[in-house]
């Protein structure tokens, strides 16, 4: 099975600039493809928030969550131009 043939078994949707897709801290387990588009991942750290890392097309983001049974996510994922994603569900 290749990834592309998930956006066959799982909800698969277009996505604005704006949507936050992962929540640092956050205890779902979704993972997500990003087919198309760009989603930015920052992090809180010490009071500050750490910015500029991208993922765009063909990127599988918050999958170590699920895989590794994390207590909560480290980063926050946002839509920062119009994207199409899979939800892998936990």
């Amino acid at each position: 099975m290749q990834v592309t043939d998930l956006a066959n078994l799982f909800p698969t949707e277009t996505m604005k600039a704006g949507t936050v897709l992962l929540e640092q801290g956050g205890a779902e387990g979704d993972g997500i493809i990003v087919y198309v588009g760009k989603v930015e991942l920052s992090c809180g750290v010490g009071g500050s928030v750490q910015r500029g890392i991208f993922g765009g097309g063909g990127e599988i983001l918050g999958v170590y969550k699920t895989l590794f049974e994390n207590g909560a996510r480290y980063f926050t994922g946002t839509v920062v131009e119009k994207s199409r994603i899979t939800r892998i569900p936990k």
